[in-house]
């Protein structure tokens, strides 16, 4: 179960929507972003690309520094 565990995203783990309505900044920023440096990764059998919450904080908090 462990195994298969570590395979699933964490239910707290965002989508680049709701990475986006938490920023307040549109979709395409996130995507934008996600090339910039915010880490994320890709899950499922499409792909879809998952942001740790930590991740956006960080990522933002960096933004804020520069």
């Amino acid at each position: 179960m462990d195994r298969l565990a570590r395979l699933l995203p964490d239910p707290g783990d965002l989508t680049i929507k709701q990475a986006a309505q938490i920023a307040r900044v549109h979709p395409n920023t996130i995507r934008n972003w996600l090339a910039e440096g915010l880490r994320g990764y890709r899950w499922g059998k499409g792909g879809r690309i998952m942001i740790r919450p930590v991740e956006l904080a960080r990522f933002l908090e960096e933004q804020r520094q520069v």
